[in-house]
């Protein structure tokens, strides 16, 4: 058997003005983080990113997107404001240099694009150091194991010049 519980209204009842203001910002905090309000709101705080290029063999992307989970995890764990990997979905557009014709990809290969936020250079070379430093990466990026021609990567620091 389920009981449904009525409303009930904070406001009319004589409750602390500390604690009812304690229970409001409770609900904001919970509503932000499930939203993603938060997440942009320290997006907003980024002032740098690492970006990435990687070609992926298409029967390795799963393979890929574990590795990836633990990354996300670490570099956040570590201060990364956003981490986000993304894999080639419309590569062949018809302006431009394509994808796929800049980093000679073949039919049994895809691209993967990631980028990693930081509040400054500084702070990113802080997190780098320690993420490298973490064995959960150690472990799943071990020689060998990857699951990807690492010569085939390409990755560089960007200041950011645009935001919104």
């Amino acid at each position: 058997t389920t009981y449904q519980l009525p409303p009930i209204n904070i406001f009319s009842y004589k409750v602390p003005r500390s604690l009812m203001y304690k229970y409001i910002v409770t609900i904001i905090w919970g509503i932000s983080c499930e939203t993603g309000l938060l997440k942009g709101e320290l997006m907003s705080k980024g002032n740098y990113v690492d970006g990435f290029v990687i070609v992926v063999p298409k029967k390795n992307i799963a393979a890929y997107k574990k590795i990836a989970k633990v990354a996300c995890k670490v570099w956040h764990e570590h201060g990364a404001l956003e981490y986000r990997e993304a894999v080639g979905d419309d590569l062949n557009l018809p302006f431009g240099m394509p994808f796929p014709k800049l980093l000679k990809v073949k039919p049994s290969e895809t691209v993967i694009f990631a980028w990693i936020v930081y509040r400054t250079k500084a702070q990113r070379n802080s997190v780098n150091k320690k993420v490298m430093k973490d064995p959960r990466i150690a472990n799943v990026c071990a020689p060998g194991k990857m699951p990807f021609d690492t010569k085939r990567m390409s990755m560089g620091g960007f200041k950011i010049i645009v935001k919104e």
